[in-house]
This record gives C-alpha cells, structure tokens and sequence, in this order.
C-alpha cells in the first residue's frame, strides 16, 4: 500500500518521491506539525469508526478528525485531517467536505500540484473505502495553510466538480507510483502535473522541483547505486 503523503510528493519530482520513500525525512516543522494536528484532535469530538458509519448512513451532520480511508483496488491508504458531514443529499449520501492542514513558517503563495494530489486523492478514496462505500459523496475540499504560532490562517477552497477532474489522474498516479517502487519504471526528474488554469502554483526556487533542492542529484545517485 502507498500512503497519500508519499504519492503526492510526484507533484514534486519522481525522483522526489523515490528519495522520499527510501529517506523519509523528518524535519522540525514536521514534528511541530503532527504536535499541533493533536492539538486541533482535541478541539472536536471524539468518535470511533462505528460511530462514524452510523451518523453518516443517519445522514446527520457533525465533524470528524484524523479519519483513516483505503482503497484496496487501487493499493492506496491516508489519513485526512477532518471531515465535516452535512447531511444527507438526493442521493441518501451524506454530503462531505474534506479539510486537509497545512502548516508552515513561511508564507503560502497557493497550491501546488503536491497539495492537489493529497486532496484529490482523499476525494478519490473515500467513496471507494470499504466503510463509506454507497454512503458518501464528497463535495468539496479546502486547505488550511496555518503558520506556526500564528492564529491566523489563509484556506483555500475547492468544488466537488474541480475536485472531481482531478481524481481521474489517481490511478494513473498509484500505477506510476508502484513501477517506479518495482524498477519497472525509472523515475525522471519531472512531476505529474495536474496544471489548472484557477489555481497559480507556487513559486519554484533553486531546483525546479523540489523542496530539499538536493533531491535530483542525490536521487541520481542513489539510482545509479
């Protein structure tokens, strides 16, 4: 199974995404990350995966934190930060929001295809986990960039119908993801973009494609090796 936090590092680079896989790295503000994603744990209910189901086939509207989703056909897991459930629709599916955070020191300039991927990822698995299967239509997304010790907060939203021609990239992603993991493929020093025209990607520094701006050189090496 591949994690959605791993599969969206191909909006990175593929190379990105084999460094991350075989690294992981675990960076300061990554830890003051997972620290503040309890904190916000706190803030809501809690509930077990029973009592999810149960509310959400109900129809009733609440919100949900730090929800696990698997899609067994297509080899996927994640977790997503929080879901808010608003009730049933014409269909008799509890309509669902997905909420994904982000936080940071630096200032968010947009999204970029690394955050889309998560997103459309989670909007792509939901309907098909076992738990939500027939139960569930997701109708939206947004991303919280949060700043550390900052109560301030910049979100960005995203339609059903946005979040819907994203998700058709998925498995195309999980497949190229799994070659690249089996050497069936040999990853290139390129993301997988899913350009959209509403949203301005954030601004590339010193590597055009990855964060660490070491990722192509030292991923070379490691193929090579």
């Amino acid at each position: 199974m591949i994690s959605v936090s791993d599969l969206s590092y191909l909006g990175l680079c593929q190379i990105a995404f084999l460094f991350n896989k075989k690294a992981k790295i675990v960076t300061r503000a990554m830890m003051q990350g997972a620290k503040r994603h309890n904190e916000l744990q706190q803030m809501v209910t809690a509930y077990t995966d029973e009592e999810i189901v149960e509310k959400t086939a109900k129809g009733e509207k609440f919100v949900a934190r730090e929800i696990s989703v698997t899609d067994y056909e297509n080899g996927l897991r994640g977790r997503i930060d929080e879901l808010h459930f608003l009730g049933h629709n014409e269909d008799r599916r509890n309509a669902v929001v997905i909420k994904d955070d982000k936080f940071s020191y630096a200032n968010f300039l947009g999204m970029n295809d690394s955050h889309r991927i998560q997103l459309s990822s989670y909007a792509f698995m939901m309907p098909n986990d076992p738990k939500f299967k027939d139960l569930v239509r997701v109708v939206g997304a947004s991303i919280n960039f949060r700043k550390f010790d900052s109560p301030s907060a910049v979100e960005f939203k995203i339609s059903g119908s946005q979040l819907s021609s994203w998700t058709e990239q998925i498995p195309g992603l999980a497949r190229l993801a799994n070659d690249i993991l089996s050497n069936g493929a040999a990853p290139q020093a390129q993301g997988f973009a899913l350009i959209d025209s509403e949203w301005l990607p954030v601004s590339k520094r010193t590597c055009t494609s990855c964060k660490y701006n070491k990722v192509c050189s030292v991923g070379r090496k490691m193929l090579s090796g």
